[in-house]
């Protein structure tokens, strides 16, 4: 039961993104080309601590700025193709930063696991994820 505690948050907040933006009469416009949903690799331990996040950085260097922290949802561009070990990714907010590969697993739904996610762009002109359940 405890391993499966990252999953189960996982679910939760793709669900509560999915019913907070048709609830606050968001939409999905169009999807957004060149970027996928990933997970992040983190432990249950890192999920359970409010003090631990994942950082993105302005470029892909150790010694960058931190711009911010990465979403549950991370949109990573495709191709594939680090660059000293980071990924582009797109936040929420619609910048692209840089965060280390070593924090990112192809997305998965625990709850369905033929559910996929796509980036969209919402009708509040942000990036959101659009999980389609029904396949």
């Amino acid at each position: 039961m405890r391993s499966s505690l990252p999953l189960f948050l996982l679910t939760m907040v793709t669900q509560i993104v999915s019913t907070n933006s048709h609830a606050q009469g968001l939409t999905a416009v169009e999807p957004i080309p060149g970027f996928v949903c990933m997970n992040l690799a983190i432990s249950h331990e890192q999920v359970v601590d409010r003090s631990f996040f994942v950082p993105v950085y302005s470029a892909p260097s150790p010694t960058a700025t931190q711009v911010g922290t990465s979403s549950i949802i991370p949109f990573i561009k495709e191709p594939f193709q680090p660059r000293e070990a980071y990924q582009q990714m797109l936040t929420l907010g619609g910048q692209l930063v840089w965060i280390e590969t070593k924090w990112l697993k192809p997305w998965s739904s625990p709850s369905n696991p033929k559910a996929t996610c796509t980036p969209w762009l919402m009708s509040n002109g942000r990036p959101g994820p659009k999980v389609d359940s029904n396949r």
